[in-house]
């Protein structure tokens, strides 16, 4: 991601919808990343508590909220 300031999309209770929706927005041409806090893999719980975010940058985020809606 360049310099851009940063924004949460949306957030997931489990990594592996997070990972969808980031493979969805860069297949758009959208740069996308996963922020969780799982204290590198060894309490994954932390994670499911606090939210996997999916982050994007800020002149991006209405492209990539409205791609994210269209999904069934």
């Amino acid at each position: 991601m360049s310099m851009d300031k940063i924004v949460v999309l949306t957030s997931f209770v489990n990594e592996m919808d997070a990972e969808v929706v980031v493979s969805e927005l860069k297949a758009m041409g959208i740069d996308a990343m996963i922020r969780k806090d799982d204290c590198v893999g060894m309490r994954p719980m932390i994670a499911a508590e606090r939210g996997v975010e999916v982050l994007v940058c800020e002149r991006d985020f209405k492209q990539a909220s409205e791609i994210i809606s269209e999904d069934p």
